[in-house]
């Protein structure tokens, strides 16, 4: 199996009240590394940072599909943001690799 497998089960992971990332399963680790990111440093994907943001700014669960970059791939990933007194609780599954957008190619030019 991939590491990007839709099938694979969620990964779990933590945002501190600062917005850093202090616990995280190894595919969410892999991808915020890959960010330019670390454990203990802020949380370096900017679509889920966001959305960890935002429920905990609101109080609320927020849960969204969203597209980061990979390299010069993209991932589509279902975000769940569980706000808590410590911070955010992170769960994200789906890890659908999809093809990076290209401009069409105009014969003409």
């Amino acid at each position: 199996m991939s590491v990007v497998d839709a099938g694979l089960p969620p990964v779990h992971g933590f945002i501190d009240r600062d917005g850093r990332l202090v616990d995280a399963g190894p595919r969410l680790d892999d991808l915020n590394t890959r960010a330019g990111g670390a454990l203990g440093e802020p949380f370096a994907v900017p679509q889920v940072a966001v959305l960890a943001r935002l429920a905990q700014r609101l109080g609320i669960t927020v849960a969204r599909h969203v597209q980061v970059a990979d390299g010069p791939d993209e991932l589509e990933l279902w975000v769940r943001a569980d706000p808590v007194e410590e911070g955010v609780r992170l769960e994200l599954g789906g890890w659908k690799l999809r093809a990076p957008w290209t401009p069409p190619v105009d014969p003409a030019r």
